[in-house]
């Protein structure tokens, strides 16, 4: 059984070990997050056909057309 008078137990972490660990809402890098974009991309653009993977001229085709 609760007690209803109790005072909550609130554990605050130092300073410190918040900057050594990353905040959940703090975005990587942004060399970190152009590589992601930039592989999403190629992810998406590799499931289309081949005539509109040519027709961006997606690096991922080109030397292959001979």
């Amino acid at each position: 059984m609760l007690n209803a008078r109790a005072t909550p137990q609130v554990r605050a972490e130092p300073q410190q070990a918040l900057l050594e660990h990353p905040h959940p809402g703090r975005l990587p890098p942004r060399p970190l997050i152009e590589e992601l974009i930039e592989d999403s991309y190629d992810l998406v653009v590799a499931g289309l056909p081949r005539a509109e993977r040519l027709k961006l001229d997606w690096p991922g085709e080109r030397g292959r057309e001979g």
